[in-house]
């Protein structure tokens, strides 16, 4: 369902005579914007901007986020990015709640506030499954201790390239 129709006295056509989109006119904004209310809301607003990206000022507390060219995976990016915002936003409510106004209202402050859930650098354990072959390298090499990592067998081919180290 195309949300504005544009009535036109003749299709812009090309020279081959099919539909210049090109030149089609661009549909009128008769709406304004409803500026959002609170904090929350104009987080949102921005937000939806951002992933939609549209101007700031094209969104407002009233507007469906779908209406806007939102979609699923619009909605994923929208609840990722409000919760770098602070903000614990699912998809589910954005597809339940479906305009800013509500879905600020229904929101509440991330748990871990503003912070990564993750630490971007540290040492990484290795897996069980890592660890277990490692540990069975090295028995298989006579040690009980396990190898860092194991190394790739030596090819024994003429005239082959020397074999890789880590």
């Amino acid at each position: 369902m195309p949300a504005v129709l544009v009535g036109l006295d003749a299709l812009p056509l090309s020279v081959n005579g099919k539909l210049d989109r090109k030149a089609l006119p661009a549909p009128a904004a008769d709406r304004t914007a409803v500026a959002p209310r609170g904090e929350t809301e104009r987080i949102l607003a921005a937000l939806v901007a951002e992933v939609l990206g549209l101007p700031v000022e094209q969104v407002g507390a009233d507007d469906n986020f779908f209406s806007l060219g939102g979609d699923s995976i619009s909605a994923i990016q929208l609840g990722s990015r409000a919760r770098h915002a602070g903000l614990a936003l699912t998809p589910r409510t954005v597809f339940d709640r479906r305009t800013v106004a509500r879905i600020a209202a229904a929101v509440s402050p991330s748990p871990a506030g503003r912070r990564p859930a993750v630490a971007a650098t540290g040492t990484l354990a290795a897996t069980p499954s890592a660890s277990g072959c490692a540990t069975a390298a090295a028995r298989s090499a006579g040690s009980d201790r396990p190898s860092p990592s194991p190394s790739p067998p030596a090819s024994t081919r003429p005239g082959s390239p020397p074999p890789w180290t880590p």
